[in-house]
């Protein structure tokens, strides 16, 4: 028999200890909170402007988010940050984000 468990479990675990260190780290350490806050205010920035480009409605869609997810919501908008850009790195949404993309060039 397997003594050495199901790999499922042991990379869900790891990835729920990932998932709550993040509001650990935010809540413990005021500059790590303030840091994760100044990243995802560019992060946010930087993809209205690249979705919309320069002008007066990156700035006011860019204000209306920052409020919602950084001043609001910060430590649920920074866990996700972080999963995102896990599952990213382990090229899961890489799928999803192809897929959709053929979908729009199609369209």
């Amino acid at each position: 028999m397997n003594a050495r468990g199901n790999p499922l479990l042991m990379y869900l675990a790891i990835l729920a200890g990932l998932i709550l260190i993040v509001p650990f780290i935010m809540l413990v350490v005021p500059e790590a909170f303030l840091i994760m806050q100044v990243i995802m205010i560019f992060a946010i920035w930087n993809a209205v402007r690249g979705f919309i480009g320069d002008g007066y409605m990156t700035l006011i869609i860019t204000g209306i988010l920052v409020y919602f997810l950084v001043i609001k919501h910060p430590v649920l908008s920074a866990t996700f940050y972080v999963l995102f850009f896990i599952f990213l790195g382990l090229n899961i949404f890489g799928t999803v984000m192809w897929t959709a993309q053929s979908l729009v060039r199609r369209g």
